[in-house]
C-alpha cells in the first residue's frame, strides 16, 4: 500500500482490483459508486487519486460528486485523537446533488484506520437524500 498511495507506484492499483470489482458488481446499475477525493495537494504531490485508479483499472464507472475543501494537513500524519476531531473535509459538488437523490449511493476508500474520512463523506452525501448509503475500504 504504501509502493502504491505514497510512492507513486499507480500500476499496483492492478493488484487489488479483481476483489473490488467482485465487491461493486453486486450493485445494482442504478447505485451511484463514490470515490473519496483527495486534497489538490495531494494530487499534486502524488499524481493521481489512489480510490480512482483501483476504480478505473476494475472497470468501474464511479461519479466524483464530492469535493475536498483543501486542509494543510493530510489524515496519515495525525493521531487517533486529531483524527476524531477533524473538521468534515468534503463536500458534494453543486451539479452532482441531483444525482444522488433518491439513489443507493456507495462510498469507496483505500484506506479504513478510524472511519472519520467515511463518515465525513457519508455525511455531506446524506444532505442530497439518497436512498441509502453504503461504504467499503481496500485496507483496515
Amino acid at each position: 500500500m504504501e509502493a502504491f498511495k505514497f510512492n507513486g507506484d499507480a500500476e499496483l492499483g492492478q493488484v487489488f482490483s479483481k476483489e473490488v470489482k467482485a465487491m461493486l458488481q453486486k450493485e445494482d446499475k442504478h447505485t451511484v459508486i463514490v470515490p473519496i477525493p483527495i486534497s489538490q495537494r495531494s494530487k499534486e504531490i502524488r499524481g493521481f487519486n489512489q480510490t480512482e485508479i483501483v476504480l478505473k483499472q476494475a472497470g468501474i464507472i464511479y461519479q466524483n460528486c464530492l469535493e475536498h475543501i483543501d486542509n494543510p494537513e493530510n489524515q496519515s500524519k495525525k493521531d487517533r485523537r486529531n483524527r476524531m476531531l477533524s473538521p468534515q473535509p468534503f463536500h458534494v459538488i453543486d451539479s452532482e446533488v441531483g444525482l444522488l437523490k433518491q439513489k443507493k449511493v456507495v462510498i469507496v476508500d483505500d484506506v479504513y484506520t478510524t472511519g472519520r474520512t467515511l463518515f465525513h463523506a457519508a455525511d455531506a452525501v446524506s444532505q442530497c437524500g439518497p436512498t441509502s448509503i453504503k461504504t467499503i475500504t481496500l485496507f483496515r
